[in-house]
């Protein structure tokens, strides 16, 4: 009986406690806000938390593979997180329609792998990406990650909104078989080009796989070619260097160096014709490196054009994409856009990528090693400097302007002069 008694009034002193409690925090909205939140954070901590990451890692991207089993990896590792692989193609400027159409709705994701330069504008004005300057002096080991000079050339107005990541180079991809098997020296020289161009076609073979329907890889590597790195600065846009270019690819497109029907290729079917053999060149960037053996292709240097003021040397360079972060989204989330950015720039998620192709603008340590066997790499040593595309800081329209129309300078149906004037107009 004494222990029943002891069991019944233990229980009553319980519930009064409990009673009271409850009292208390009807009495307290301090303690009920603080139990509330406790409760929610009990309930999320099993939530599913989707992190929308807009890439143009898809379709026949040299990253799309990787890309897809490195947020394979994530989730099965973070199995409360699904990273929504929103990824549109880059080709045709595809990706850049789709970032302009959302933006104009207001649109910005979690997170976005996207280019910088001029591209960047939009998404800063949309005040909604972070800058990341801060999370790099408050995270010293993660800063430490990346390499010095991307992070300083890759900022816009002073601060840094793309985090750095792959590298890219432009040069002439030659296929070696091609020249072995016809005993035809590689050229370093223009006029060696002329006569290199005239013996492929002796033979059948197209000398150069080019679209003239995006004609941007052979602009640059022009460009830069005839006024060296001092043409390629936002300052000496439209400088006339610019017109000694576009007379290269004349004399190029005399030569019958093209495709009969480059007018209408894409640039995924000229690589197709250089790669089936049927085109022994192909004037393109390091994306498309990663599905080229070094034993059968290399790059090399375009060789100086006709009064041109620049070096063999010189090439089109840099880092033209970084991750962007919608700060908002990311407070929303608990700081998982942060950590999954911060993923993927480690430099194990680097190696990763940069096998697959392009330059590593994170430090990968010992795995750097096995770059080496990469086509590109020699290319990038001995290079004499570097320099950005034209279209890291010229408007896409006034870009466009440019490259849509050089088939029509091809064909004498629009003056160099006038082509270049009607791009500045709209290079606002």
């Amino acid at each position: 009986m004494k222990k029943n008694f002891f069991k019944e009034t233990f229980a009553f002193c319980a519930m009064l406690i409990m009673l009271l409690s409850f009292t208390n925090c009807n009495d307290n909205n301090a303690s009920y806000s603080s139990n509330e939140n406790a409760m929610a954070l009990l309930s999320n901590s099993s939530k599913k938390i989707t992190i929308q990451a807009v890439t143009y890692f898809t379709g026949e991207d040299t990253w799309a593979k990787v890309w897809e089993q490195v947020i394979k990896d994530y989730m099965d590792k973070n199995p409360n997180i699904i990273i929504d692989n929103d990824a549109t193609p880059s080709p045709n400027d595809v990706i850049r329609t789709r970032i302009t159409a959302d933006l104009q709705s207001e649109i910005v994701p979690d997170i976005t792998f996207y280019f910088n330069g001029i591209d960047a504008k939009q998404l800063v004005e949309s005040g909604k990406v972070i800058a990341w300057d801060d999370e790099i002096k408050n995270d010293p080991e993660w800063s430490l990650n990346f390499l010095t000079v991307p992070i300083e050339n890759s900022k816009f107005n002073g601060k840094l909104y793309a985090l750095p990541y792959i590298g890219y180079y432009e040069g002439v991809f030659i296929n070696k078989n091609l020249f072995d098997k016809n005993e035809i020296k590689i050229p370093t020289t223009w006029d060696e080009l002329m006569k290199t161009c005239d013996t492929f076609n002796e033979k059948g073979i197209i000398p150069m796989a080019q679209s003239l329907k995006d004609p941007r890889y052979l602009w640059e590597v022009t460009t830069l070619s005839a006024g060296g790195p001092s043409s390629h600065l936002k300052e000496n846009a439209y400088n006339p260097s610019w017109i000694t270019a576009l007379n290269a690819i004349k004399i190029l497109y005399d030569r019958k160096a093209f495709p009969e029907d480059a007018e209408n290729l894409t640039d995924d079917e000229a690589k197709s014709l250089f790669i089936s053999e049927k085109a022994a060149m192909f004037i393109n960037g390091s994306w498309a490196a990663g599905s080229l053996e070094k034993d059968k292709y290399e790059i090399i240097y375009l060789p100086v054009v006709p009064d041109g003021k620049g070096d063999s040397k010189d090439i089109v360079a840099g880092c033209g994409s970084g991750w962007y972060m919608n700060a908002e989204k990311n407070d929303e989330n608990g700081g998982e856009s942060l950590k999954f950015i911060k993923y993927m720039t480690s430099p194990e998620i680097m190696a990763k990528f940069a096998k697959a192709g392009g330059v590593p603008m994170i430090k990968i340590g010992n795995e750097s090693k096995s770059l080496e066997s990469k086509i590109g790499y020699e290319f990038l040593e001995k290079a004499r400097s570097q320099s950005d595309s034209t279209d890291s800081y010229l408007s896409k329209e006034a870009f466009n302007a440019i490259n849509d129309n050089i088939y029509k300078f091809l064909k004498d149906e629009i003056d160099a002069q006038k082509l270049l004037d009607d791009s500045k107009a709209l290079n606002q």
